[in-house]
């Protein structure tokens, strides 16, 4: 049986990385003051919208009616230099996390992966529907999957703490299976391995004549940028979850520049009546106070999947297989160093328009 996690920059979050947007820009204003006013004008264009530019691989594609086709070489500059300071961020925030404690880190990855489908986190039905399932092949060993979306190897760090990848041996009747990590899959790249950021298909670019323009597609469009790199990482993804019992959506949010994978998810989904989706939402604001707030969660969550349906899937028939969980952080553990301070504030910049250093774009 296998059973897959997609994992988002929320998994990162919960350990106590600063690697949301508003986490970065703040530092990559710092370091752009003093490179060349070409480099320099993304930074003053993010600075103008702040809040458009959260959603960040989005707004690169509004980005684009900033320039002429001619101008290909310079957007590609400017978001080499984002991307490079980004990954040179991640690593200074990341040597702030502390590992030490590998049997409290094992202790909460396995308690996560055991209990993901239980009544604390899922809705009564939602949890029994899951563990009907876990119950109905509990004779079979079990293999935990991941697709990361994040570009750091914290996942790896607290899998690597569980004892030989096995999760747990069970007893049933004369057999043990056991339960263990698998695979890992980084789909969009690692901080220091081919990084990847983009849009989902040329619809999301706004500059019509770089939307048709086929050098600049293999440049900023993510699944062109994992066949120019040759890595099968979306090759290995998708076998991953074709293949998987059940999937667990965890620190991501359902955004449009990774619409493919929501269609593949539901095409999955679709494909068999055993198959159960379980969607762990970030909304600290939820409330259960009024009969109307669950039902309106629910309805927006699957009002953003419909969006990104096949016209031959029905939302609302997969309804009773898509569980939800709002505000449940199965992995958080607060991994910060308490005697670090941010490294960034004292960090020099990398260098300006003369940077070297090759990556996806």
């Amino acid at each position: 049986m296998k059973i897959t996690f997609l994992i988002g920059n929320g998994f990162d979050v919960g350990l106590g990385l600063k690697s949301k947007f508003k986490d970065f820009f703040p530092t990559y204003v710092k370091w752009s003051e003093h490179k060349s006013a070409k480099i320099k004008q993304l930074s003053l264009k993010i600075g103008e919208d702040f809040e458009t530019w959260a959603d960040f691989e989005l707004q690169m594609g509004q980005y684009t009616n900033e320039f002429e086709p001619s101008e290909i070489r310079i957007i590609v500059d400017q978001f080499r230099d984002f991307e490079t300071e980004f990954m040179r961020y991640l690593e200074i925030e990341q040597n702030n996390l502390s590992f030490e404690d590998k049997n409290a880190i094992c202790q909460m990855v396995v308690s996560g992966l055991k209990n993901f489908y239980k009544i604390e986190n899922l809705q009564p039905e939602s949890s029994a529907a899951i563990s009907n399932l876990l119950t109905k092949r509990r004779g079979e060993d079990r293999q935990f999957n991941f697709v990361s979306f994040n570009y750091t190897s914290l996942l790896e760090s607290c899998l690597n703490t569980i004892a030989d990848g096995i999760i747990e041996s069970r007893k049933v009747g004369g057999t043990n299976p056991k339960d263990t990590i698998g695979k890992i899959v980084h789909v969009h790249g690692t901080r220091n391995n081919s990084p990847i950021m983009g849009v989902c298909d040329a619809s999301q670019i706004a500059n019509s004549e770089l939307a048709n323009n086929d050098r600049f597609l293999q440049y900023f469009v993510k699944p062109r940028i994992n066949t120019m790199h040759r890595t099968h990482q979306d090759a290995d993804a998708s076998a991953i979850i074709s293949q998987s019992d059940i999937i667990c959506i965890y620190g991501m949010a359902l955004g449009a520049t990774d619409k493919n994978w929501w269609k593949k998810i539901l095409l999955w989904l679709n494909n068999s009546a055993d198959h159960q989706l379980v969607i762990f939402d970030f909304d600290p604001k939820f409330s259960t106070t009024c009969q109307f707030d669950w039902i309106d969660k629910e309805n927006s969550i699957l009002d953003k999947l419909s969006c990104y349906a096949e016209n031959t899937i029905d939302i609302e028939k997969l309804r009773p297989r898509i569980h939800i969980a709002v505000h449940k952080n199965i992995f958080a553990m607060d991994l910060t160093n308490q005697l670090s301070t941010n490294e960034c504030e004292s960090v020099a910049p990398s260098g300006g328009q003369d940077r070297t250093m090759a990556l996806s774009s």
